[in-house]
This record gives C-alpha cells, structure tokens and sequence, in this order.
C-alpha cells in the first residue's frame, strides 16, 4: 500500500482527504496494525489512487 500510495505522489493527509479515513488509521493500516479494519478501507484507498479493488475468492487447489 504505502509504495503505490508514494508512486501515486501522494502522502497520508492526502490519503485523508481522499479518503475520508484518519491519516493515523491509514497508516496503522499501511504497517499492519489494524488488519481487523484493512478490508474497510481498501476499495476506498484503491479509489483514491485511481485504482480498482476486486476480490476474487477461488478453491484451494485440490480441494472442492
């Protein structure tokens, strides 16, 4: 996160703006230490970056 957030030229208060999420979650987020909020903010921060968030969920190879 923290390196597509750099190439996008963009630092957290940004992020924040963007966002709508607190510059200090964000970053907590960014560092793993809030994987239990993670989920939340990912489709907006992918958003903020111009990018798209999709989850895919498959079968565990070999099993059904």
């Amino acid at each position: 996160m923290i390196e597509m957030r750099e190439q996008a030229g963009l630092d957290l208060d940004e992020m924040e703006r963007r966002t709508g999420v607190s510059s200090s979650e964000l970053w907590k987020a960014e560092n793993g230490y809030s994987r239990n909020r993670l989920f939340d903010y990912l489709a907006d921060y992918c958003t903020a970056l111009g990018k798209t968030f999709t989850v895919t969920i498959d079968d565990a190879e070999g099993r059904r």
